[in-house]
């Protein structure tokens, strides 16, 4: 008899476990991408580099060109330097000089 109580209990338990992460509200997080930028001119994004000196510091290449955030992606800002019509397949940090 205690055996089929603890049995029970234990299914109770799993059933409102499994009903709390059912009611838990969507948002981001790990392996879940949620689109903040860069919105406009800078299209799809089709290659993203991070700077191995200062992880907050991202690069995305687009098709409307080289897109730089500082904050970890919260904004971003346009550093094309002309390259405003060309797509952005590959980027690439040189570790040594991060700034390259």
């Amino acid at each position: 008899m205690e055996r089929d109580a603890s049995r029970w209990k234990r299914k109770v338990f799993f059933l409102a476990a499994c009903a709390a992460l059912l009611a838990t509200p969507g948002r981001a997080g790990v392996n879940d991408w949620t689109s903040i930028g860069p919105y406009g001119p800078g299209g799809n994004v089709r290659t993203l580099a991070v700077d191995p000196q200062s992880p907050g510091t991202l690069y995305a290449g687009t098709d409307g060109g080289v897109f730089k955030s500082q904050d970890g992606g919260i904004s971003w800002g346009a550093i094309n330097n002309g390259m405003t019509g060309f797509t952005i397949y590959a980027l690439a940090i040189d570790p040594a000089a991060t700034g390259t």
